[in-house]
């Protein structure tokens, strides 16, 4: 008998699984990616992440991005996925790569990269707290108009 109610239990466990929150590198591959598709589909809603507090992806009629609080700086896992989303690689964009920086909120690695031609060239700055220090991120994608 107890096998037959632990049977008819396990398709309910499934259901009530909580799915793990993605990592922050993830929803900002996935963020900008859609910034470059299509950025009306980008919804502000505060979003659960596995390595940070929380982040917000945002768009506005200039810009796409995501902003994220709590967050463990690395070896560059964010500015890689952002540039792989928004194609910032290679010699068409030029710039700055997690640059030390020292604002009002302390020191931060910024890269601010540009599309190297056109007349309203596309551009990406992220902000971000130095390797093991948690911070603040910012993400802001500006494409090409």
């Amino acid at each position: 008998m107890l096998a037959a109610v632990a049977a008819l239990l396990a398709p309910l466990t499934l259901l009530l699984t909580p799915q793990q929150a993605p990592e922050l590198a993830a929803l900002v591959r996935s963020t900008l990616e859609l910034c470059v598709a299509d950025p009306a589909k980008v919804v502000r809603t505060v979003e659960d992440v596995a390595d940070a507090d929380w982040a917000q992806p945002f768009r506005t009629d200039d810009e796409c991005g995501l902003t994220a609080e709590g967050w463990r700086g690395d070896g560059g896992a964010l500015v890689a996925a952002a540039r792989a989303a928004v194609g910032a690689e290679g010699p068409g964009w030029t710039g700055t790569v997690r640059e030390l920086r020292v604002n009002e909120s302390g020191p931060a690695l910024w890269t601010r990269l540009e599309q190297a031609e056109g007349w309203a060239p596309a551009s990406l700055l992220i902000i971000e707290p130095s390797p093991g220090q948690r911070g603040p991120v910012e993400i802001h994608f500006d494409p090409a108009g």
